[in-house]
């Protein structure tokens, strides 16, 4: 791969982006569905648990005590600096709040910690709990059973966690991505430019292999290849590749130019890139569909920001037919019911406002999932730069719990709910069918 972005021939504007969600059948094949009745989250919960019959009993009880102790550690942590101020704001007694989480924990198998993110302190929140989809069944075997329903697109699954097979089914079906210039691999480097001069820009290095802000870092050009890094130290190009070296060992690193915001977004980031998260997902007809989508500020890339830790990122949800966008939270339940109609650092307008670009970045969710349909539920990470979205990296186990905060309603009230409830009639439909052959995958 050469250059610092690739747009293969016939997609050298983003104006090429196609979507051909109009060439799916207008037919939607309902499925029937035996538990229509039953909650998403209730349901989702009992399939996870019977996915686990195939386990040994040693194996089950041990898991099930584990959690246990972890949720009895998440009430401990949160509790006592959480509870006070529910109290005081909301009139929710602390003895009521403790309740609530032990029948979360210990009577529903649920991650209490939702209680406080999911503000289900306020009257009549916990009614809706059985709506919830939660992160065990994303992290567990759940979605990834659900995911298994689609055959695979070739001899194997493209593994989207390998951010050079991302690129290079990017390149392939020619959807706008950002190429890495150089590789370190096992401490060496491999050049994927013919052309110094590439790197004499902004850098961006994050993990080949990995997910998120974990283990990212960049550096900003004061010369020609001098560059300034975290610790504001200039340092020459080949210093940069050595310090990457002792840092990261024998872990595989992409060095990236630096992507620059829309000037539409500009002042809501002052060093971080904003990414838009497009959650896409298998409709009843098997095509692709945006069923959710959030802005993203990672206040965590923001060394001058006056954010308090946990508190990673901010996001907001964005109307999925107009492309505007609500009031911003932010992602750790110390945040309980802030919402924010303006920028909570910068204090730029935010309800309302227009997402650049829209109708093409929802266009390109669509046209990448189109091309790794053997997943039925995929989040896309999306940059959109002066010259219009680029794709950065997809993930197949998107998070959950933080999204229906951001929408102020769990996924069984959602587009989102209503295909998760399809596929899992597929699951449960497969199994009836043949119960000997819930394996492992």
């Amino acid at each position: 791969m050469k250059g610092a972005v690739l747009r293969a021939p016939g997609a050298a504007t983003h104006a090429h982006l196609r979507d051909e969600s109009d060439r799916a059948p207008a037919h939607r094949p309902q499925l029937s569905i035996p538990d229509r009745d039953v909650p998403l989250g209730a349901w989702a919960r009992r399939l996870e648990a019977r996915s686990r019959d195939r386990y040994p009993a040693w194996r089950r009880w041990s898991r099930r005590l584990g959690i246990q102790l972890l949720d009895l550690a998440r009430i401990i942590w949160y509790a006592p600096r959480l509870c006070g101020e529910v109290r005081d704001r909301f009139g929710v007694p602390v003895r009521q709040q403790l309740a609530d989480q032990f029948r979360l924990a210990f009577g529903k198998g649920i991650d209490p910690s939702i209680y406080y993110l999911a503000e289900l302190y306020k009257p009549g929140a916990l009614d809706r709990i059985d709506d919830y989809f939660m992160r065990r069944e994303v992290k567990g075997d759940l979605l990834a059973l659900l995911h298994r329903l689609q055959p695979a697109m070739g001899e194997r699954r493209i593994n989207l966690g390998d951010k050079m097979q991302l690129l290079a089914w990017c390149l392939r079906a020619n959807l706008p991505h950002v190429a890495p210039l150089m590789l370190i691999e096992d401490g060496q480097v491999i050049w994927q430019t013919g052309n110094l001069l590439d790197l004499d820009q902004d850098l961006f290095v994050k993990p080949r292999v990995g997910r998120g802000a974990r283990g990212v870092c960049h550096y900003r050009r004061k010369a020609a290849f001098r560059y300034v890094d975290g610790d504001g130290k200039l340092r020459m190009l080949g210093e940069v590749v050595s310090a990457l070296i002792r840092r990261y060992g024998t872990r595989s690193l992409m060095v990236q130019p630096k992507l620059r915001n829309h000037p539409a977004l500009a002042d809501l980031a002052t060093n971080s890139l904003i990414t838009l998260r497009a959650v896409t997902c298998l409709d009843e007809a098997g095509q692709p569909e945006l069923v959710m989508a959030y802005l993203r500020v990672l206040a965590k890339l923001e060394d001058d920001w006056p954010v308090k830790k946990p508190i990673s990122e901010y996001a907001a949800a964005v109307d999925l037919e107009t492309g505007r966008l609500s009031a911003m939270t932010g992602d750790k339940p110390e945040c309980l019911s802030q919402w924010h109609d303006r920028h909570p650092v910068t204090g730029v307008p935010l309800v309302g406002r227009l997402v650049p670009c829209w109708d093409e970045v929802a266009t390109l969710a669509r046209q990448a999932h189109r091309v790794v349909n053997d997943r039925v539920l995929v989040g896309w990470d999306i940059a959109i730069t002066p010259t219009g979205p680029m794709l950065l990296e997809g993930n197949s186990y998107p998070d959950v719990h933080y999204p229906q905060r951001i929408y102020g309603r769990p996924f069984g009230e959602m587009r989102i709910g209503q295909l998760l409830r399809h596929h899992m009639a597929r699951l449960e439909a497969k199994w009836d069918a043949s119960p000997a052959r819930i394996r492992k995958f």
